[in-house]
């Protein structure tokens, strides 16, 4: 039988593609998909200049000036992005959602993120970020309070509900009559979004002009063998669904475009992050070619409880940042020449 076939479209060039995979969400329940990260910034861009003039109407109406971020300060936007104090939700007429991550530095200077969300670790996580702000001014902090408080409790509620309803879904009985293939591979696309919204925040964090952007990673694909088989480093680490992802990392030296014979300094490192499950904990085939990636797998033979690792993302970066956020878990195996 004939089947229309599927086609899918970036939310801001509208470029069409006939798989999931070739688009990237940065926010929670949410259609919107983007084929780079360019797209994902141009989309957001007039809403990041709406809340930028907004807030400097606000420093205006209160008399006040910014409190100006320093770069010894950075690492309190991380803590206030990982480890809130405060978080706030709130929502526009047409349901879509932004938060307010608060962090409160000894009662006295409070510092905020406005953003879109994913599930991220243990709670809901910012994904792009509008607004960074730095206050010690209360009545600027409250109108950021003024949507819906959550609390720790119910961001791991939302984490939880939303993240493990997918592989739950693997074994529900009205999927019998859908692909679980298909439904496994859309699982593997939610953590690749999470991780995609794990490196914009990154680069957000940096100045990221040298490294290397999102679209231009499948030039790099042919790093991914050597990285699977010839690792320099493996990690191994739970995430919030009590999946084990596992991570490979190897260092790469570039060659001199001018002169092949000769090795510049300033490499990349080429990271790839699976999966690691056994048969029994997702009871179907996966054909893992469909979601065009390479099975690479630790076996300890054909029965249920053997470890296979299945790719969830690969990319390359030069940024020691992204490097060392990677280098997460329990170490598993180490070059000790690198």
């Amino acid at each position: 039988m004939i089947k229309l076939k599927n086609a899918l479209s970036c939310y801001s060039c509208r470029q069409t593609f006939s798989n999931l995979e070739s688009l990237y969400f940065v926010e929670s329940e949410s259609n919107k998909g983007f084929c780079s990260k360019d797209c994902i910034e141009k989309f957001y861009k007039p809403l990041i200049q709406h809340y930028e003039l907004w807030l400097q109407s606000l420093y205006k109406d209160f008399g006040i000036h910014e409190l100006v971020i320093q770069d010894n300060e950075e690492h309190l936007v991380e803590e206030c992005m990982n480890n809130p104090d405060e978080v706030y939700e709130f929502h526009n007429e047409l349901q879509e959602k932004i938060y307010a991550f608060i962090l409160n530095k000894n009662n006295s200077t409070f510092f905020i993120v406005l953003c879109t969300s994913l599930t991220q670790g243990e709670m809901l996580g910012p994904s792009f970020i509008f607004l960074t702000v730095k206050t010690q001014h209360l009545p600027l902090l409250e109108i950021f309070r003024e949507g819906e408080m959550i609390s720790m409790d119910q961001l791991k509620k939302l984490k939880s509900s939303e993240e493990m309803s997918l592989k739950n879904k693997l074994n529900q009985e009205f999927l019998r009559e859908h692909s679980p293939e298909d439904e496994f591979v859309e699982y593997l696309e939610f953590k690749k979004s999470k991780i995609l919204a794990d490196l914009i925040h990154l680069s957000e964090l940096q100045d990221s002009e040298n490294d290397i952007p999102i679209e231009k990673y499948p030039l790099y694909g042919h790093y991914l063998e050597k990285t699977i088989h010839q690792p320099d480093e493996i990690y191994e680490a739970s995430d919030s669904s009590g999946d084990r992802i596992v991570t490979f990392i190897k260092i790469f030296e570039e060659l001199d475009e001018f002169n092949p014979q000769h090795k510049r300094s300033d490499g990349l490192y080429y990271i790839v992050l699976g999966l690691k499950y056994a048969p029994k904990d997702f009871p179907i085939s996966v054909n893992v070619e469909k979601n065009e990636a390479h099975r690479f797998s630790e076996e300890q033979g054909n029965d249920e409880d053997s470890q296979k690792i299945i790719p969830i993302v690969s990319f390359p970066t030069k940024s020691l940042r992204v490097y060392h956020f990677f280098q997460n878990g329990s170490l598993l195996s180490k070059n000790l020449s690198c």
